[in-house]
């Protein structure tokens, strides 16, 4: 287990900077036993030295390259693979472990095309009005696989949300919560943007 200050989806496409001692040495088994991690978010704590409190959902990944840093640091390329739940935590021997079991929502006929397409258009609008206000556009990709599951993490994760709410959309029980959840959050967040460049045109 690999406990980070960041929310990983499955699908998604990650590098860590890796140069803690029992970090390096699980990059090195996942290497050799040819094994993927678990990320799960940190709830309190840092990464780096123990004593951290974490989240109960997570996403396997893989490791797909690994580069030399210098000073025995490394630089891997990661992606997510499969969302799990932590039933147990282990003695860190020498990093984290834990017992988990894969799950993942299955009710993916429950949320359709044309409803994805809206949090797409909500994503889009807040990245045009972010633009705005700082004069820089990121650019923000709607491509995804072709399951709901799918584009929902996808979209989450190219979202302008904060590590907690990532965790609350991966941590849904059921897609339609998924949905209503991201629906949601993706609105706040819009709402704060459109009202903060209105505040800025007042001032102007």
């Amino acid at each position: 287990m690999f406990p980070l200050g960041m929310v990983v989806f499955p699908g998604s496409r990650f590098t860590l900077r890796v140069f803690e001692g029992r970090y390096l040495e699980l990059v090195e088994d996942c290497v050799d036993k040819e094994l993927g991690f678990g990320v799960s978010l940190i709830a309190k704590g840092h990464e780096v030295g123990g004593g951290d409190e974490r989240y109960e959902y997570g996403t396997l990944s893989r490791i797909v390259e690994i580069a030399s840093i210098g000073a025995g640091k490394l630089m891997i390329s990661c992606v997510g693979e499969k969302r799990f739940r932590v039933l147990e935590w282990i003695a860190e021997n020498p990093y984290p472990m834990a017992t988990i079991e894969f799950e993942e929502v299955k009710d993916i006929e429950d949320v359709e095309s044309n409803q994805i397409d809206e949090l797409k258009n909500i994503l889009s609008r807040t990245a045009d009005t972010v633009s705005e206000l700082s004069g820089f556009r990121r650019q923000v990709q709607m491509g995804a696989g072709p399951e709901p599951t799918d584009q929902i993490y996808y979209l989450a994760e190219n979202s302008y949300l904060g590590a907690y709410d990532k965790y609350q959309v991966l941590a849904a029980k059921s897609l339609k919560e998924r949905f209503n959840l991201l629906s949601e959050l993706l609105t706040e967040v819009d709402e704060m943007y459109e009202a903060e460049l209105a505040l800025r045109n007042q001032s102007n």
